[in-house]
Order: structure tokens, then C-alpha cells, then sequence
């Protein structure tokens, strides 16, 4: 089979690309041909190439002459893309680009629904915008990078291909993380058929099992931001005795810096290579997941669990449905530092190891590379019946 890979990059890297490299890998290793378009907003440098990406983000034709290109020498079975935003453009799905080769995209985010993608404004859950065809709490609370101009262009992309049937009619399957993330966008202004999302979670390449017997530490791995419940997590750790090993960066990395050097308990060490942060997590107590928004499928859970090393997690969203509470992890309640304490206290007492354990069977049982691949080929040879019975 061959496969037409399309993302376009973040200007930092990001949890989605990881997923792409690990999914290409995973089908090249099964005898699939693998081919990529990729954009890079890296490349929105001046204040024209900004100008221009806006005005060319509902349509850009350039993209769709680049990706026909593409088409043409690799005469792809499938195409999958993983973000259209903001240079691709949603070019990619219309037939006069793609021809009549079927389309895949997978849902990282909430984009479609919410102009900051994450369901999230004022540090706490906001859905004000996810059951509206014109979504116009997003343009007034400016809730794309907190500008007025920037936050209305991306609402008339989508809600303007939302009107027009992009998403309904050009797009042939939608793969959703999870199954909170698939019912809140089947319970969208989208108005998609429930044929069209398929559940298949991310994956992880098997980290190798750590100790079953954990140090003393707990970690964070991830971004530093409020969203993320960094301030709930300090709170929680700050006056104890429970160790905290951070890593990571974002705008409240000097709020952690500071905090870290008033407890001694903490740790901060900033952006470390993959490799160093992995011996950490395979020894760590447990892994810290504190976020206050719907998270897609994040890729540290995974990677945690392949380690066998459990999870304590805000209960809410996607996290809470992948960590089931007193098995592989914990759950404690959104933006209760003293609840989140109470789980490090149970989690930090435990001598049985059952939570370990388990974090490992959930991995071999579910978010595996070998049933992560049964999955993802299931859906296009599907795609692929289903078009040819068509013709």
C-alpha cells in the first residue's frame, strides 16, 4: 500500500509529530511505501508571509498544486493528514487536489470546534463554541494567540468550510484518540456521521519496562503553562516530602524555577534529551499528569505505561478515560492541589507494585506498536473497499 503522509509543523515541535514519525516508521516497517508533504510554519518569518498565509488559509493554492504534484509521481493508495493549519490550507481534501483517492484525517485537537484548539479560556474548561455553526464567542474573547484580526480569519475557515460541507462531505474518515474526544466532536456543530470518526488511540514504541520497584520521585513531563495544571501540581508538592523531577519549558518555566529553589523537594531541569527524561520516567514512582484542559491522546501517558510506570491524572476528558482510576493510575480532581496530594500520598505508600503492573499490561494490551498498526491499516483498506464498491 502506498501512503501520502500531509502535516503541516508548529513552529515548535510538537506531541503530533511525534505521532506522524511514529506511524510512518510503524508502516515502513510493514513493507508500505511512505511519502510526505510537509509545511513549516517556521517559514511565516515577516509580516507579508504572514499577511499572505491569512489571506490564503481557506484556500491555498499553492499547496494543492504541490500536493497534485506529489500525487502524480507517487499515485498514492490513501492520504492522511494530520493538520492542515494554517499554509496547507483545507486544499488538500477537495478533488480537484486529491482526485478521487480516499482521505484520512486524524483529530490532534479540537481546531474544528474551538479557535484555541483545546476547549480551554480563563484557566478553566470552555465549550461555549462547540454546538455553534458560527462560533462567535471565539472572535469576541479572541481566543486564537488573543487577536482580534487572527481569531476571526481562523473562525471563517472554519465555520466557513463547515457551512460549505468540507468537513462532512470531503473528508472520508476521521480517526478521534479516544472515545470522549470522538462523542464530543459527533456532539459538534460538524454534524459528522457516526461512521465517519474511528477510535485508534496514539502508540508508543515499547520504552522497555523500568523496576517494577520505583524510586522515590514522582515526575512532569511537558509543557509549562497554566493549562497544563502547573499550578496545581507545585501547590500540591510544595511543604511536603514528596519528590518532584520537572522537565520541560514554556511560559511559566521562571514561576517553576523560582518555586523549585524555595522547595527542596523539587526539581527543575528544563528540556532534556529524550533519552535522559526516559531513564527518569522508568524509575519514577509515578508519572504526573495534572491538566486542565481536554487533552487529546498524549504521548507521555503511553510512553509512561510501556515503562510500566502509573499515572495520577486530572479526571476529566480524554486522560481520565485512558487511566482508569485504582488500576494503572489515579485520578484526582481538576485544580485540587490538596486532592492531587492525598493521590501522591496513596500512590507513594503502595509496596505491591499492582499499579505498575498494570500501567505495563495496559501498554502491551493496548498502546502497543502491533495493535496501533492492525488499527491504523484496518481503517484505510476499509476506506479502500469502500471506494471501490462505489466504482
Amino acid at each position: 500500500m502506498k501512503i501520502l503522509i500531509v502535516h503541516n509543523k508548529y513552529q515548535l515541535r510538537s506531541g503530533e509529530e511525534k505521532v506522524l514519525e511514529n506511524e510512518s516508521r510503524l508502516l515502513k516497517e510493514h513493507g508500505h511505501k511512505v511519502d510526505f508533504v510537509i509545511f513549516d510554519n517556521r517559514s511565516i518569518n515577516s509580516k507579508f508571509s504572514k499577511i499572505r498565509t491569512g489571506f490564503f488559509s481557506f484556500y491555498n493554492p499553492a499547496s494543492a498544486k504541490l500536493i497534485r504534484k506529489k500525487i502524480a509521481i507517487l499515485k498514492p493508495d490513501v492520504i492522511h493528514v494530520h493538520n492542515f493549519f494554517p499554509i496547507l490550507s483545507p486544499s488538500v481534501f477537495f478533488r480537484k487536489t486529491r482526485g478521487n483517492i480516499p482521505v484520512i484525517m486524524t483529530i490532534h485537537n479540537y481546531r474544528l470546534i474551538c479557535a484555541n484548539a483545546v476547549l480551554f479560556r480563563k484557566n478553566q474548561i470552555c465549550t461555549k463554541c462547540v454546538r455553534k455553526r458560527f462560533p462567535i464567542h471565539g472572535i469576541v474573547f479572541r481566543c486564537y494567540r488573543n487577536s482580534f484580526l487572527q481569531t476571526l480569519n481562523l473562525v471563517l475557515l472554519t465555520a466557513g468550510h463547515n457551512f460549505i460541507g468540507t468537513w462532512r462531505k470531503k473528508i472520508d474518515r476521521f480517526i478521534a484518540l479516544t472515545e470522549f474526544q470522538r462523542n464530543t466532536i459527533l456532539n459538534s456543530s460538524l454534524n459528522l456521521k457516526d461512521h465517519q470518526i474511528i477510535v485508534k488511540p496514539n502508540f508508543s514504541y515499547d520504552k522497555g519496562l523500568g523496576n517494577i520497584s520505583k524510586d522515590d520521585y514522582f515526575i512532569y513531563l511537558g509543557r509549562l503553562e497554566l493549562d497544563k495544571g502547573i499550578d496545581t501540581l507545585l501547590s500540591a508538592f510544595e511543604g511536603t516530602e514528596y519528590k518532584l523531577k520537572i522537565f520541560g519549558g514554556g511560559s511559566m518555566a521562571k514561576v517553576v524555577t523560582d518555586i523549585c529553589n524555595e522547595n527542596n523537594n523539587m526539581d527543575f531541569f528544563g528540556f532534556k534529551d529524550s533519552e535522559h527524561v526516559l531513564e527518569q520516567l522508568k524509575f519514577a514512582k509515578g508519572l504526573i499528569f495534572p491538566s486542565n484542559n481536554f487533552e487529546g491522546f498524549p504521548m507521555a501517558i503511553s510512553e509512561a505505561f510501556s515503562c510500566g510506570t502509573p499515572v495520577i491524572t486530572s479526571d476529566i476528558g480524554s486522560q481520565a478515560e485512558i487511566i482508569t482510576d485504582g488500576f494503572n493510575g489515579l485520578h484526582f480532581r481538576i485544580n485540587d492541589p490538596e486532592d492531587l496530594r492525598e493521590k501522591i500520598e496513596i500512590l507513594s505508600n503502595t509496596t505491591d507494585n499492582l499499579f505498575n503492573i498494570n500501567a505495563r499490561k495496559t501498554y502491551e494490551k493496548l498502546y502497543n506498536d502491533k495493535r496501533n498498526y492492525e488499527s491504523l491499516v484496518n481503517i484505510y483498506r476499509e476506506l479502500l473497499v469502500s471506494d471501490s464498491d462505489l466504482n
